[in-house]
């Protein structure tokens, strides 16, 4: 039990880095509007940052259970 327990935290933190560097990626290029050619990219990134909220509060509940 406790070596499940372990590798359950293993890879929380090796998905918490991998996100956190996607997070660093995307801060740098959305923080950035001369990136964005169009109010479409800017809507296109809403979207996909919506998404992605959606995807982690599932995550959250399914974690909870």
């Amino acid at each position: 039990m406790a070596d499940q327990h372990e590798n359950w935290l293993k890879e929380f933190s090796e998905l918490r880095k991998a996100a956190e560097e996607v997070l660093r990626n995307r801060i740098t290029h959305f923080s950035n509007p001369s990136a964005w050619s169009s109010e479409e990219d800017a809507l296109r990134a809403l979207h996909e940052l919506s998404v992605h909220q959606i995807e982690l509060e599932m995550q959250n509940e399914e974690l909870k259970r």
